[in-house]
């Protein structure tokens, strides 16, 4: 099987797009609640480093607040819930993605909105949404590792279980079929998705991966089928497929990058 590209596209990185939901009466009230270091134009959001995120206001409609519970990985109190139900607009903010210095950008810049009054934050590439102090708590972490459940959903059905949004950080999504354990599931895969982020190489068509034990799985390259190409939760990168070994292929401990 021929290597898929590692940049799809080096004119036009993946969009990180998310939304943060809040009560502000209009861009004026928003801008003066910001900390400071931040500023708001006209279509833009202005860090302290001097980079800028497009930002754009969206009136509440019927359905976000139920996406938003729906997909919210934090406990919600009976008060948050209230108040997303009640929210005003959506202050959208998009920026390029496609590493993990992206994906910081992006976290600080969120975390700025929800510190100004935000209410959580929804993400558009994977589906998840966090409580507005979960996403401070994520976003707050120097470690690299936190852009993974800050912008990184998993989901399944009934052959397998695969992972959403690691686009955002440049680097292939996972697929592997399911064993029957769930939770055994749950573990590899996002211990292979942590691996990646780690790992400091580029792997490769058939490289094993495992655990500081043994090699578990062989990983296989191959292009992204879902979700589809044109949605904001599409992968250029594609993705790799976990395929357990055999008992007779599994070999010695590999080098664990990090303490992973």
């Amino acid at each position: 099987m021929p290597d898929l590209p590692e940049d799809p596209s080096q004119d036009r990185p993946p969009e990180i797009a998310v939304r943060i939901p809040g009560t502000w009466s209009c861009p004026a009230s928003l801008e003066k609640s910001l900390p400071g270091g931040f500023t708001l134009t006209p279509g833009w959001l202005r860090l302290p480093d001097g980079a800028r995120l497009q930002v754009y206001p969206h009136g509440p409609d019927d359905e976000f607040a139920g996406i938003f519970m729906s997909a919210c990985r934090g406990r919600l109190t009976r008060a948050q819930q209230s108040s997303i139900r009640k929210y005003g607009v959506n202050v959208c903010l998009c920026g390029p993605g496609g590493s993990i210095a992206a994906a910081q950008r992006m976290m600080t810049a969120a975390a700025a909105v929800v510190r100004a009054g935000g209410m959580g934050v929804f993400i558009d590439n994977s589906g998840a949404a966090h409580p507005g102090c979960d996403w401070l708590h994520l976003a707050g972490d120097p470690d690299d590792g936190a852009t993974l459940p800050a912008f990184v959903a998993s989901y399944g059905n009934e052959q397998n279980i695969y992972s959403v949004g690691m686009h955002v950080l440049g680097i292939r999504d996972a697929v592997m079929t399911r064993t029957g354990d769930r939770e055994a599931d749950d573990i590899v895969l996002n211990s292979f998705l942590l691996y990646t982020i780690f790992c400091g190489f580029d792997m490769t068509d058939g490289d094993l991966v495992g655990d500081s034990e043994e090699a578990t799985h062989r990983v296989r390259g191959q292009e992204c089928d879902f979700p589809p190409a044109g949605t904001p939760m599409h992968n250029p990168y594609g993705c790799w497929r976990l395929e357990v070994l055999a008992g007779d292929e599994k070999t010695p401990g590999l080098p664990q990058p990090g303490g992973v």
